[in-house]
Order: C-alpha cells, then structure tokens, then sequence
C-alpha cells in the first residue's frame, strides 16, 4: 500500500513540475518575444508565438524521449521504461497548461469586449464549443490513456 502511494505521489509530482515548466518555458518565450520583436507587438502575436513555441518543446521531449527507447528495443509497448511512466506524468502537466493556454487565447481571439469576468457560463460554453476535438483529445490522455498505460 504505500508503494502504491508512494508511485502515485511520485507520479503527481512529475505532472506538477511538467505543468511548471510549461508554464515557465510560455513565460520566457512571452518575454524574449516582447524584448526581440519590438514591430510585431500586437498581444495576440505575441501570445501565439508563444503557446507554439511551448507545444514544440514538448514535442522535442517527447521525442528525446521515445526515440532511443524504440531504437533500442521492438517491444517497447509490452515492457515498462520508468522514464516513459515519469514523461507520461510530465506530459499531464503540458496537456493541462495547453488547455489553460487556449482558454487565454480564446479570450484574446474571440471575446471581442474585454470580459468583466475571466470565467462566465457563456464564455465557457462558446470555449466548449470552438475546441471540442483538442479538448476531448487532451481530457482522454490524460484522465484514460495515460492511466491506462502507467497503472495497467
């Protein structure tokens, strides 16, 4: 039993560092481009830039990750590598700020009047609507696949 506790804290703790590096690697990003790119400081270019800079740095880890373990191996779904149990975890961490991120950018985008609240049933709803695939698709990594994978 406390193994057990034990992985999934260690587990948590890699999904909370994963949503901190994102969010870190967004904010660098965000600040380089403020300082750099003076002529196209139009807030919403900005925030774009950004959010695809932090999604191709995922992109590189997990495949920094998963590369040399297939090289390595022909059987890689059958086996456990630890480090693909603490990137799955980690990755968590990515799909959460990517929604965060969207709902930012849906905000900047599409909510023409500056919103007297960040969060209203109507701005949710009309979010909902405009990302059902990309939220869906993250929602089912993370609360099905990857359960699946790190606990099955």
């Amino acid at each position: 039993s406390s193994g057990i506790n034990a992985e999934y804290g260690g587990l948590l703790a890699h999904y909370v560092i994963g949503f901190l590096v994102f969010g870190a690697v967004y904010l660098l990003s965000y600040d380089i481009h403020w300082h750099y790119y003076k002529r196209e400081r139009r807030r919403v270019n900005m925030f774009v830039y950004t959010v695809r800079f932090v999604r191709i740095v995922h992109a590189v880890l997990a495949t920094v990750v998963a590369v040399p373990i297939m090289l390595v191996t022909t059987e890689f779904l059958q086996q456990r590598f630890l480090i693909l149990d603490m990137f799955l975890a980690f990755s968590g961490g990515y799909l959460t700020f990517d929604v965060l991120a969207r709902y930012n950018q849906h905000l900047q985008v599409y909510e023409m009047e500056p919103p007297t609240k960040l969060v209203s049933y109507s701005i949710v709803r009309r979010f909902l609507q405009r990302n059902k695939l990309v939220l869906a698709h993250h929602v089912t990594l993370v609360t099905v696949l990857y359960p699946a994978v790190l606990f099955c």
